[in-house]
């Protein structure tokens, strides 16, 4: 009766905010077996056992019902932690690294469940990804942070766009490398992502998504005020421009 009136209150909570989450560490009974967890969830959240068996069937859950969540392997904790996020049809879902540790095709269920229910009920969803290709069609808009600040703001279907980013590498001879550095940023304003130099003379850059002609000029620009040797320049996916 604790626990029972524990979560009631927990639920009134939530449905004041309407705010849900999950998170790599998942909240469930792990002496219960997964449909237990999943039948405690529904009641609590008014959810029709078919659509949850039907949704459990798009995860490939239900071959695991009777398992007690403990025994379940990382990959089927983790899909049981997003059904549940989604039970109470919050306004905001919450969803940190959903995707770690999961193969490409559990990805892809994962995040064919999210947007499903994002556009079959109007919800929003917020979430953290280490690597921007598992993203898939989930989400309008695509911001990558680094050091705690957004270094670049585009739109989701802009992934698929022709337009590549760019790795910039080159060595010079200059004897003050910060000063280098500062020049490229006020040069590259508009298309920089990140500019550093690294030791023994070598330069890396990140360039936003333009076209590899942009790119070219800029550079013959730069050239006019910075020694360039050995110039590489490679076009590049998101996730690999700070590798």
């Amino acid at each position: 009766r604790i626990v029972s009136f524990l979560y009631r209150l927990l639920f009134n909570i939530y449905s004041k905010f309407r705010v849900s989450s999950c998170f790599n560490k998942i909240s469930y009974w792990p002496e219960f077996s997964l449909r237990q967890n999943l039948d405690f969830l529904s009641d609590l959240h008014c959810v029709n056992h078919e659509e949850l068996l039907e949704l459990c069937r798009i995860l490939h859950l239900d071959h695991f019902l009777d398992s007690k969540i403990k025994y379940l392997n990382v990959c089927a904790k983790r899909k049981f932690g997003v059904l549940s996020s989604i039970l109470a049809k919050p306004k905001v879902i919450l969803l940190d690294e959903i995707t770690e540790g999961l193969d490409k095709e559990n990805q892809q269920l994962v995040i064919r469940l999210v947007n499903f229910y994002c556009k079959k009920y109007n919800k929003a969803a917020i979430g953290t990804f280490q690597n921007p290709q598992e993203i898939g069609d989930c989400f309008d808009e695509v911001d990558m942070i680094k050091d705690g600040r957004i270094i670049s703001q585009e739109k989701a279907r802009d992934a698929d766009s022709s337009l590549s980013y760019f790795q910039i590498k080159f060595f010079s001879s200059s004897e003050n490398p910060p000063k280098v550095v500062e020049y490229l940023k006020e040069a590259l304003d508009d298309i920089l992502l990140d500019a550093r130099a690294v030791d023994g003379g070598l330069y890396r850059l990140a360039i936003r998504r333009v076209p590899r002609s942009v790119v070219d000029e800029r550079i013959n620009v730069i050239s006019r005020e910075v020694v360039i040797e050995d110039l590489d320049i490679k076009s590049s996916q998101l996730s690999q421009l700070y590798n």
